[in-house]
C-alpha cells in the first residue's frame, strides 16, 4: 500500500501482520495497488517515491508463518476451519499453497534488503511503535485476520521442520530464524 499524502510504502508479507497494519493505516486513506507487491515491483512502479518515501515491511519465523498460513488457508472458502492434518500440512509446505513466496523475496533485490524498515511479527510490540511514531499513528495495534491454534513447535516432526528450512532457507539466514522455543515463549506455556 502506498500514501502520497503521508509518503509510505508498506510492503504487505503476508501472515506477518500486514492486514492489522493495513487496518491502523485505513485512516490515510492509502492505495492499495496489488495485495502483496514484493518491493521490487513498488521500486520499478514509483522509482523516485520509493527512494524518498519511508519503506517498511515486517517479516515473521517460517516456521510460524506456514503454520499460520495453513490455518488461513482451512477456514478460507466460507466453510468451517477443519482440523489439523499432518500429511496436508507437509503438501501445503512443499507447495506453497496461497503464499508461496519468501519474506526475503518480497523486501530485497536478491542481495540486499530494499526497505527503510524490517520489523519482526515476533517484536510487533516493540517494532511497531517505530513504524507509528515515524508516521503519526498510534502504536496500539489491533490483531486482524488472527489464526486460530497451539504454538508452532506443537505441529512440526522431523520432516515438516527440514521441508520448511529448506524452502525458506533465505528468511532463515537473512532474517536469523531458527525453529525452537524462546524463553519468554518457554514461560507461557
Amino acid at each position: 500500500m502506498i500514501s502520497h499524502s503521508h509518503k509510505f510504502i508498506f510492503v504487505h508479507v503476508p501472515r506477518a501482520g500486514g492486514t492489522s497494519m493495513r487496518y491502523a493505516l485505513r485512516q490515510f486513506k492509502p492505495k492499495r495497488i496489488q495485495f502483496h507487491m514484493p518491493a521490487t515491483e513498488w521500486r520499478a512502479k514509483y522509482p523516485g517515491r520509493f527512494n524518498d518515501y519511508f519503506t517498511f515491511s515486517f517479516v515473521r519465523n517460517p516456521w510460524d508463518r506456514v503454520l499460520s498460513d495453513y490455518f488461513w488457508h482451512l477456514r478460507e472458502g466460507g466453510h468451517k476451519q477443519k482440523p489439523f492434518n499432518r500429511d496436508d500440512f507437509l503438501h501445503h509446505i512443499k507447495t506453497g499453497a496461497d503464499h508461496p513466496w519468501s519474506q526475503w523475496w518480497m523486501i530485497s533485490d536478491g542481495e540486499k534488503v530494499i526497505v527503510d524498515f524490517v520489523g519482526k511479527f515476533e517484536d510487533i510490540k516493540k517494532d511497531w511503535p517505530v513504524v507509528a511514531k515515524k508516521l503519526g499513528v498510534s502504536p496500539d495495534l489491533p490483531h486482524r485476520n488472527k489464526t486460530k491454534h497451539l504454538s508452532y513447535w506443537h505441529y512440526y516432526d522431523d520432516e515438516t521442520k527440514k521441508a520448511v528450512a529448506e524452502r525458506f532457507k533465505d528468511d532463515i539466514e537473512h532474517f536469523g530464524y531458527k525453529f525452537g522455543i524462546t524463553d519468554a515463549q518457554q514461560k507461557s506455556v
